[in-house]
């Protein structure tokens, strides 16, 4: 089975891919479509422009300012009506606006250097205005357009220019719209992936920890098993009681799970008034040893049992602790007494977990 640094890595790499394909058709995809709507639009706007210039302007030799104030001024509606143009301008070769369909821009004239270094040298310039925006010429539009110039050339000479505003506000909102829709169905295919990426990773780190848990009781007991049977093993020792007790000692201490210090101790009773007499040891300090080597009933806690009969146990070293050397570390006490089958008392077995251990 993964193991979580694994399982977080597919994860990751799953949330990845269920997030990356909305970024990429918002960031990336959205924009490309929107361009080439735009291109296509202002290629229809150039269309227009020629098919205006060569219908209207080429075929009337007559160019003066009054004859096309005239001519553009008869043809207004149809042209905007035909074409759906929202607004369009006829300008000479010094950038003076000859006729507009908006009338009050008659007789002014475009200097800006895009005239003069775009269109002027018969290039067709065009720019998307959006609804609230500007145009080439600082005026606010009304609604969304193609701003599109078209130059007027004759053997090679710049005559004049062609511009017209054309309408692109119900092609916008529809291509918005139908964006909106996919980012709307994308969002919740994306959350979709996302809740269920996130129901399987717990799911999954759920198992990989419920395996822990059973891998490490199995470990537990196996250990557990091992030093049992060493215990066991210790009846067919042939050597001396305290040896054996020693033994035992460095066993118990050893137990998966439990939080002891590997040290503890054997207290065995002798003879009247029954003093204990520490029998074994294993990881005392050495000055100890003296004051712990023999005491009387109740003298201290780790023989205190024998008053009750009980078990005593303590988190951490207390006043009823009476030896208390200033070296001592802190820990806590677990004593138990040892009765004989007959419920006569054989002594004390003391253990020592961990300063705060429950």
């Amino acid at each position: 089975m993964l193991n979580s640094n694994c399982l977080k890595f597919f994860v990751f790499l799953s949330l990845t891919a269920a997030l990356i394909l909305p970024t990429y058709v918002y960031f990336f995809l959205s924009p490309h479509f929107c361009q080439l709507m735009i291109d296509n639009t202002e290629k229809e706007a150039e269309r227009v422009c020629s098919h205006l210039v060569s219908g209207f302007i080429q075929s009337n030799r007559d160019l003066t300012p009054k004859a096309i104030q005239n001519h553009f001024e008869s043809n207004e509606t149809r042209i905007k009506k035909d074409f759906q143009i929202e607004n369009f301008k006829f300008l000479s070769n010094t950038g003076q606006v000859l006729y507009s369909s908006n009338h009050a821009e008659i007789g002014e004239v475009n200097t800006r250097n895009y005239f003069k270094e775009i269109i002027a040298q018969g290039n067709i310039y065009s720019k998307l205005v959006e609804k609230g925006t500007r145009t080439l010429e600082d005026e606010v539009v009304a609604v969304s357009v193609v701003q599109t110039y078209v130059p007027i050339m004759a053997n090679g000479k710049f005559n004049g220019a062609f511009e017209i505003f054309y309408d692109i506000t119900p092609v916008k909102a529809r291509f918005d719209q139908l964006m909106a829709k996919v980012y709307s169905v994308l969002t919740v295919i994306a959350g979709a992936m996302v809740l269920l990426i996130c129901f399987s990773f717990c799911k999954a780190r759920k198992a990989i920890m419920e395996k822990k848990l059973r891998d490490d009781e199995r470990e537990q007991n196996f250990q557990t098993e091992v030093i049992f049977n060493k215990l066991f093993q210790l009846s067919l020792i042939k050597t001396s009681l305290e040896e054996i007790l020693e033994i035992f000692i460095c066993h118990l201490t050893s137990f998966p799970g439990i939080s002891l210090e590997p040290k503890g101790a054997v207290f065995l009773t002798t003879e009247n008034p029954k003093p204990l007499k520490l029998a074994a040891q294993r990881g005392l300090d050495p000055e100890l040893l003296s004051t712990c080597g023999k005491q009387l009933f109740g003298a201290c806690i780790c023989v205190q049992t024998t008053d009750t009969g009980e078990c005593f146990f303590s988190q951490a070293t207390g006043k009823e602790h009476d030896i208390q050397p200033v070296y001592m570390a802190p820990h806590g006490h677990h004593c138990i007494p040892i009765y004989s089958s007959q419920g006569d008392l054989l002594g004390v077995f003391t253990l020592y977990p961990k300063d705060g251990e429950a």
